[in-house]
């Protein structure tokens, strides 16, 4: 999973290289929370949202799950 501003598992780079590729990504999110000098999930942000990103190449969102109580949303994208 991923979550905008920390640092990633592979690197902003490497999500890249496979953005064209995804069955599934799992993207999450921690409302409210900066995160100084994190690393951005794609190439594309901040210029455009992630979820802007996996829209645009065709990936569909389904409901959001709360995993931790107005702290974490983890949301799977598919196409």
């Amino acid at each position: 999973m991923a979550v905008l501003g920390s640092g990633v598992i592979g690197g902003t780079e490497v999500f890249g290289i496979f953005l064209d590729r995804y069955d599934i990504f799992f993207l999450s999110r921690a409302p409210g929370v900066h995160l100084p000098r994190g690393r951005p999930v794609f190439p594309e942000v901040p210029a455009r949202t992630p979820e802007d990103v996996l829209a645009r190449r065709g990936l569909k969102l389904e409901p959001p799950q709360l995993l931790i109580k107005n702290a974490v949303v983890v949301v799977k994208w598919h196409p």
